[in-house]
């Protein structure tokens, strides 16, 4: 059963040990009794609460703050939880795992990034423009060793592991071939000539592409010479 206005004033006055006719007046001059302090404040002193008859809080807001005060207890950098959830498992001889583990601790700033350390086989110091640094992972990448890496210059590091920088180097290098030296070219160059003479002389795109077996946007792009362009 909900309670109304004229009950919450009449257990009110009671609780303070005053009569109904005084509670009321306090409130005429726009006073409020604070639960918390004990006393009467201006309303402007209570934080809203709509589920109340006032409209406003039971207690003024400097009892609210002196009370959480009270209550608060700082925790320390040590006992607070780390934000994020908790890193996967290492996983044994993963790479892509372990520079990843090494990128998210840079981005983070748990660890210097490699170009402010020197390099630790020969001494270099990184300067803008010059061969950068890098971590590398020299006792490997098993279990328990994902973390732990050296700084080196780009020159030290090939030379650790040439065989690496070999297969850089390699797949940088290979570039598409042209003609019927793509493994996925469908026509040939005499192909090519003929769609274009054709094309010349009339032939829509949806016929050249039926006949020939290609799209009729490859058959527009052999056309104008934005494909096959060396023939």
């Amino acid at each position: 059963m909900s309670q109304t206005k004229e009950g919450a004033i009449k257990i009110a006055a009671k609780k303070i040990g005053i009569s109904v006719c005084e509670y009321k007046n306090k409130i005429k001059a726009g006073m409020l009794w604070c639960t918390g302090c004990k006393g009467w404040h201006p309303l402007r002193k209570f934080n809203r609460d709509s589920s109340r008859w006032s409209g406003k809080a039971q207690s003024c807001r400097s009892y609210q703050k002196q009370s959480y005060r009270e209550r608060y207890v700082q925790i320390s950098s040590e006992d607070r939880k780390k934000p994020g959830p908790l890193p996967s498992p290492e996983r044994h001889e993963d790479k892509s795992q372990a520079r990843h583990r090494i990128n998210v601790l840079v981005r983070t700033g748990k660890i210097p990034k490699a170009n402010d350390l020197a390099c630790s086989d020969c001494g270099h110091i990184h300067t803008e423009g010059e061969m950068r640094h890098e971590y590398d992972h020299h006792e490997g990448y098993s279990i328990g060793k994902h973390t732990v890496v050296i700084p080196l210059c780009s020159q030290c590091h090939h030379r650790r592991h040439p065989m690496d920088y070999g297969k850089r180097k390699s797949a940088n290098n290979l570039k598409p071939q042209k003609g019927i030296k793509n493994g996925s070219a469908k026509i040939n160059e005499n192909t090519v000539r003929a769609i274009r003479i054709n094309g010349k002389n009339g032939a829509s795109l949806s016929q050249l592409a039926t006949y020939f077996g290609i799209s009729k946007s490859q058959v527009a792009n052999i056309i104008h010479g934005r494909a096959w362009r060396h023939i």
